[in-house]
């Protein structure tokens, strides 16, 4: 059996032709299995910075965030600074760079963000792949008491 591979705009298309020498194929003589490509998103994340008390607070690029992506995902903020990562399953994990910029690939669909970097307040959000510009902001954890939280991300997925 032969596999053709076309690639055709938002899906990759398989296709199955006969076994040659008479064989019986018990498909079809030609049968065809789509298959979902992956949706690009794309975002960026900030946070606020004040650089006196007078200030107002400025929105910059966050650099280093973790950004990810999946279904039905919720944040367990726990003690001893351990946030944990909860749901279905995850389908895409970036980090932003530089300019608070990331980019992911995920199959097209809906899907729960949460963004988490170490020493600020998470945020969770939703998409719809594929996007692109989803923004988040991502504010430094400086409340009364808030020393130690947001230290470490684990992931507890599909249990």
């Amino acid at each position: 059996m032969e596999i053709h591979l076309r690639a055709l705009p938002a899906l990759v298309v398989l296709s199955l032709a006969a076994p040659a020498l008479g064989q019986k194929n018990p498909f079809a003589d030609d049968a065809t299995v789509q298959v979902a490509s992956k949706a690009a998103v794309s975002g960026r994340v900030t946070t606020s910075v004040k650089k006196s008390q007078a200030d107002l607070p400025k929105e910059v690029a966050l650099a280093g965030a973790t950004v990810i992506i999946g279904k039905d995902l919720s944040l367990d903020v726990g003690g001893a600074g351990v946030d944990t990562v909860k749901g279905k399953a995850i389908a895409a994990e970036a980090s932003t760079d530089a300019s608070g910029s990331f980019t992911a690939s995920v199959p097209a669909g809906d899907y729960t963000v949460i963004v988490w970097k170490a020493g600020h307040t998470p945020q969770t959000g939703t998409l719809k792949a594929p996007a692109a510009g989803y923004q988040a902001s991502v504010a430094p954890d400086n409340q009364v008491g808030s020393s130690g939280r947001h230290q470490r991300l684990a992931r507890s997925i599909g249990r």
